[in-house]
């Protein structure tokens, strides 16, 4: 017996475009990994603060396990940097080949 194959609603996925979200802060600036200049994704700074708290590593454990810079840690940690809260999503239609 032959397996139905999944295949996309080409009305609901068109080929070639996908939605992205986009994170303002309530100043009207882009933030967190959506921002242009944004290196670290969002689940790498969450991954830092919590080994950070809750497993107590220190700065240098971290530069080591994650390879980022001591100061970048430092100031993730001490939530001196990456610490915008989303207060609007805008939903930005990307096509791509």
């Amino acid at each position: 017996m032959q397996q139905k194959r999944h295949t996309l609603n080409p009305l609901l996925h068109p080929v070639g475009k996908r939605i992205i979200l986009i994170g303002y802060s309530e100043y009207g600036k882009r933030i967190g990994e959506t921002h242009p200049n944004a290196r670290i994704p969002d689940v790498v700074v969450e991954r830092i603060r919590d080994r950070h708290e809750y497993d107590h590593l220190g700065y240098l454990a971290l530069v080591s396990e994650f390879g980022i810079a001591l100061t970048t840690i430092r100031k993730i940690c001490s939530y001196q940097r990456r610490a915008g809260r989303v207060e609007r999503w805008k939903r930005i239609e990307v096509t791509h080949d």
